[in-house]
Order: structure tokens, then sequence, then C-alpha cells
């Protein structure tokens, strides 16, 4: 995900859901530091540390709600 301008880690949860607003992953900013990375104004998720393989994730509308912590 870009930004517009350069963001950081604070504290928080980045939830993903999919489009019935189900949580289907949850990635504390604190201590899940190997399941996201920060450089600038990107944010990357790692949806293989998340566990979110294929198999798991079904074809389909998902979207980010953050919790302030960036």
């Amino acid at each position: 995900m870009t930004f517009s301008e350069n963001i950081k880690a604070g504290t928080g949860n980045i939830l993903i859901k999919n489009s019935s607003d189900v949580t289907v992953a949850t990635i504390n900013i604190a201590s899940d530091t190997n399941k996201f990375s920060i450089t600038n104004d990107k944010l990357t998720i790692d949806v293989s540390a998340l566990g979110l393989t294929n198999n798991k994730l079904t074809v389909g509308s998902y979207y980010l709600e953050m919790n302030p912590m960036l």
C-alpha cells in the first residue's frame, strides 16, 4: 500500500477483512514485525507470514482496516 507521505510504525493493529467484514488476519504492529515492512511511503504485508496461502484465501475482495498506528 502506498501512502501520500512517509510513514512509520507506531502501535495498534492492521486487520485484513474480506468483503463480508470478517477479519481473516490481524497484525499487531508492536509484536508482528516479521509480517510487514515499511519503507518510506510504502507498507508491505507478507501474507505468507500470516499463513494466508491460496488454500485459505478465496477469490473475492479484501481490505485493510488500520487502527491508529502509523
